[in-house]
C-alpha cells in the first residue's frame, strides 16, 4: 500500500509554521535539487510547503509521519531502578550518513532535512524496484565515535514483511544497515527531544544510573530512538539505547 503523506508538515504549518527566514530556514528547491531528488515524491510533496523548519524537532520528529507502522519486537531481559535491559534482534535498517564532525560540532538543519528526504525518497521509489515501501518505527540515530570524530546515521526501520530481500537503493548515499542483535539498557523519557543535547545529556544520565548499579556499557556506539509525531505533546517516547559492553 502506498505510503501516505507525511502528516508532520500538514501539522506543524498549522501549530508552529514553517516559513522561518534567517540561518535555519531551508529552501527545500535548493535542497532538493543538491541531492538530484527533485523528480521524486517526496520532494514534489515536502515542497508544497517550500521551507520546512527542523530546528524544533530534529530528524527523530520524522518518526511516526506515517499510519499502521510496525514497531521494532525486543525482548524485555531485566529491570533495575531506573532502566531496563532488552535483546534486541538483527534487523535492516535503510540509513544515510547523517552527520560526521569533529570537536563537538553539530549536525545543521540542512544535514536533517537532507537525509529525511534522502530516506523518505527510498520509501517513495527510488529503489531498484521502483517500489512504494512501508515504514516502521522507532526512527533511529546511530551515533558511533570513531578517531575521525563523531558520526551520525540516521535510520528507519523496515517491516518485517520486507526484511528478507529490500530492495536496493538506487541513492549512493543511501544503504542497507544489518543491524546485529544487541542487549541494549535503556529507559524512557518524555518531552520533545528535539537537538543532540537533549539525547547526549539523557545517555549520560542513563550511564550514570548503570554505573551506580555496577553495569558496564560500550563507548564507541549508542541509538537515538522516537516513536512519537512531534504533534503528540503528552506521554512522548524517546529513549536512548546503550551498548551492554
Amino acid at each position: 500500500m502506498p505510503i501516505r503523506p507525511l502528516k508532520l508538515l500538514d501539522v506543524t504549518r498549522r501549530h508552529y509554521g514553517l516559513r522561518y527566514q534567517g540561518p535555519y530556514a531551508y529552501n527545500l528547491h535548493n535542497l532538493g535539487h543538491q541531492s538530484g531528488l527533485t523528480t521524486t515524491p517526496a520532494y514534489t510533496y515536502l515542497t508544497k510547503t517550500r521551507h520546512l523548519d527542523t530546528r524544533n524537532f530534529g530528524f527523530t520528529a520524522f518518526s511516526r509521519g506515517f499510519e499502521h507502522q510496525e514497531e521494532i519486537q525486543s525482548t524485555l531481559l531485566n529491570t533495575g531502578h531506573g532502566w531496563e535491559s532488552r535483546e534486541v534482534p538483527s534487523k535492516v535498517w535503510v540509513c544515510t550518513r547523517q552527520h560526521q564532525a569533529a570537536h563537538n560540532a553539530h549536525p545543521t538543519t540542512a544535514d536533517q532535512v537532507m537525509a529525511f528526504l534522502r530516506l523518505f525518497a527510498y520509501l517513495n521509489g527510488r529503489n531498484n524496484e521502483d517500489r512504494n515501501l512501508p515504514m516502521g518505527t522507532p526512527v533511529s540515530i546511530e551515533a558511533r565515535t570513531t578517531d575521525e570524530g563523531r558520526v551520525l546515521s540516521a535510520c528507519f526501520f523496515l517491516p518485517q514483511r520486507i526484511q528478507s530481500n529490500p530492495p536496493t537503493p538506487r541513492d549512493p548515499l543511501v544503504y542497507l544497515s544489518h543491524r546485529p542483535s544487541v542487549t541494549i539498557f535503556t529507559r524512557r523519557f518524555g518531552g520533545f527531544a528535539s537537538n543532540e543535547d537533549t539525547w547526549m545529556a539523557e545517555a549520560q544520565a542513563l550511564k550514570q544510573v548503570l554505573t551506580a548499579q555496577g553495569q558496564q556499557t560500550r563507548a564507541d556506539i549508542q541509538y537515538w530512538n522516537a516513536y512519537d509525531p512531534p504533534y503528540k505533546f503528552w506521554n512522548r517516547r524517546n529513549e536512548v539505547w546503550l551498548v551492554r559492553a
